[in-house]
């Protein structure tokens, strides 16, 4: 099933908004801290999510995968400010580093993947399990 082009462009405006909202909250302790800096973890696969949104987008620019890596880091350092204002909530390098390491790895592993993909159908290499 293909989906639409509409969907496909609102899908990284709406990622951002869900990241402005969990952002705007005092506190997140909904989930009890199991190890240490999980809040980190959680960084990584939220900016994940936003970076695959991004991918799924980049026909928009043919300069490859750094414009979509360069909008990724402006809404994380936003997302950081944004948080500097939020009672409870502080600024974080640490948080602007897991973000971006997240959104680096959604993109380096989509674009691997589509890679990897293509020349198995160029090639007719098959899939390897």
């Amino acid at each position: 099933m293909k989906i639409p082009l509409i969907a496909v462009r609102a899908l990284p405006i709406l990622a951002a908004g869900g990241i402005w909202l969990l952002s705007a909250e005092p506190s997140l302790s909904v989930i009890p801290p199991l190890i240490p800096n999980q809040d980190k973890i959680f960084h990584f696969i939220e900016f994940g999510a936003f970076g695959a949104t991004l991918w799924l987008n980049r026909g928009i620019s043919r300069r490859g995968l750094m414009p979509l890596f360069a909008i990724a880091a402006l809404w994380a350092g936003t997302d950081e400010i944004h948080q500097s204002f939020v009672p409870g909530r502080d600024c974080s390098v640490l948080d602007f580093a897991a973000d971006l390491t997240g959104a680096a790895a959604s993109l380096a592993a989509l674009s691997a993947g589509e890679r990897k993909r293509r020349r198995a159908l160029a090639g007719g290499e098959g899939p390897t399990l």
